[in-house]
């Protein structure tokens, strides 16, 4: 089983908190071991994990967007989860990253049972 593929109690890596848009979710915003970044939105009652993955050949496409979009320099990769968690919330960046941004994003859900 890759990192990728693994449920999210079970991963390692960074991972930097986010606020959340609705009452009872968060987000967290992580790089695992191989070097993919996540985008993860939790919901406290449901359950449910969402989790939008971007490969890491495709990150530095995604650090140039952001620069293009938000203006600054482009991050560096070790600097490119802190600059996604300056978004108002994960559902902003979620929202960014899957309809804007243009780089590839896989998509994942979780219930916990």
């Amino acid at each position: 089983m890759t990192e990728a593929l693994k449920s999210p109690v079970e991963r390692d890596g960074y991972w930097l908190s986010m606020p959340g848009a609705r009452r009872g979710t968060f987000g967290l915003v992580g790089v695992c071991d191989c070097g993919i970044i996540e985008v993860e939105l939790c919901e406290r009652s449901s359950g449910i994990s969402t989790l939008y993955g971007v490969a890491k050949e495709h990150l530095p496409v995604l650090a140039e967007r952001l620069a293009i979009g938000f203006g600054g320099e482009v991050p560096g990769l070790d600097a490119l989860p802190d600059r996604l968690t300056t978004f108002l919330d994960v559902q902003s960046l979620i929202c960014w990253l899957t309809v804007k941004s243009g780089v590839p994003v896989s998509k994942r859900v979780y219930f916990q049972v």
